[in-house]
């Protein structure tokens, strides 16, 4: 899997605004509906028929997703961190230098990679 199609599957989290309202949502999202609006953006990515070699089933998605997920979000001990560089990444799908990208598209090569999706 390219670095492109992790990306494309990145651009499509479910959030909009600004750092300002990125810093407000993360004290009032749970973990959990920060990770609920990851995977279910995710998903919706790893189903694009072009995003990876063969379509992926709704089931192949979602694991890969949850994995990447998972394997970025070890990466964080501060939770409110991770929660507001999630959200940010959100907000600006466009600006790929941020950190949490490069978390979260490592992530998503490496489980790619371990459940024999590339």
């Amino acid at each position: 899997m390219s670095t492109k199609p992790a990306l494309f599957v990145l651009s499509f989290l479910l959030l909009a605004g600004c750092d300002f309202i990125a810093n407000k949502a993360a004290s009032n999202v749970t973990e959990q509906e920060a990770k609920d609006g990851f995977i279910e953006g995710c998903v919706k990515g790893a189903l694009d028929p072009q995003a990876f070699k063969r379509q992926l089933s709704q089931a192949e998605a979602s694991k890969l997703c949850h994995c990447a997920y998972d394997t970025a979000s070890a990466q964080y001990t501060d939770r409110e961190k991770w929660k507001r560089d999630l959200i940010r990444a959100g907000l600006s799908p466009n600006d790929q230098n941020q950190e949490i990208f490069q978390k979260l598209v490592a992530g998503l090569q490496s489980c790619a990679t371990s459940q024999h999706l590339m």
